[in-house]
């Protein structure tokens, strides 16, 4: 069911952000993604409501400042 650990790409937000306003479950959206449900639910948790853009831009000043 998992996919590769690579980061959430700015489609996945979208999709996620789309998921989220058709009221799938985290398993559901994890379960299209090829993703972990813990994954979704890390990246769901990062703001509220989930929004991808703000997802995209939090998480790509997260990965620059981090590598």
């Amino acid at each position: 069911m998992t996919g590769d650990q690579s980061s959430i790409t700015y489609s996945e937000r979208i999709k996620i952000e789309t998921f989220c306003e058709l009221g799938l479950t985290n398993i559901q959206m994890a379960e299209r993604l090829k993703r972990s449900p813990s994954t979704i639910s890390y990246e769901l948790s990062r703001c509220q409501p989930y929004q991808a853009e703000l997802a995209q831009t939090t998480g790509s000043a997260t990965q620059t400042t981090s590598h």
